[in-house]
């Protein structure tokens, strides 16, 4: 779902654009991918942990 997004995203700049531009594109893709796999990692291990204590 990331990637093809990340991927319209940066190649969405304009050749002849500042190369700043796709340093900040560049950050802005990978903070969203850590922010997203961090989000992934909490939830799998919440339903871990409720399995592991019986809860439903």
């Amino acid at each position: 779902m990331i990637t093809p997004a990340a991927a319209t995203f940066l190649l969405a700049s304009e050749p002849d654009g500042p190369p700043q531009l796709a340093i900040v594109k560049l950050s802005v893709v990978l903070a969203l991918s850590v922010l997203y796999f961090t989000v992934r990692h909490l939830c799998l291990r919440q339903r871990r942990s409720a399995q592991a204590s019986g809860l439903s």
